[in-house]
């Protein structure tokens, strides 16, 4: 699915795994929002720019070292698309709908893996959960 086409995305904790390959997206199209909560956010945004500069600096390292295949080799992406992506984290509260549209609505509940994780309960019309 290009990520253009993409009206949301539901983040449940800011694990690399996780977070990390947002700004790829945001370089490539994607621009609706990024719910998660606010410490999920707050974390997101030390772990992505702590990646943007080490993607920057491997790209780097690679063409002065002449060890990519790829010339120039470029980073996944830069510190400019982290900061492009940090607007879009919007932080809700624990317990609280949020509506995605289409009668689809997710609710965060504490999970307590690290700060700010949580558990996510997607709902749909009819009350069908996913």
């Amino acid at each position: 699915m290009p990520p253009d086409t993409l009206t949301d995305i539901v983040l449940t904790h800011a694990h690399m795994d996780h977070c990390g390959y947002l700004p790829a997206l945001v370089k490539n199209g994607f621009d609706g929002p990024v719910w998660c909560t606010a410490g999920t956010a707050a974390l997101a945004a030390i772990v992505l720019r702590d990646s943007g500069f080490l993607a920057e600096r491997e790209a780097r390292d690679a063409a002065a070292g002449g060890w990519s295949k790829h010339t120039p080799p470029l980073p996944i992406y830069t510190s400019a698309d982290v900061e492009r992506t940090l607007p879009l984290l919007h932080p809700v509260d624990f317990d609280t709908r949020v509506g995605l549209g289409e009668g689809v609505g997710v609710v965060f509940t504490r999970a307590g893996q690290v700060l700010g994780s949580a558990s996510v309960t997607a709902t749909r019309r009819r009350g069908r959960r996913r």
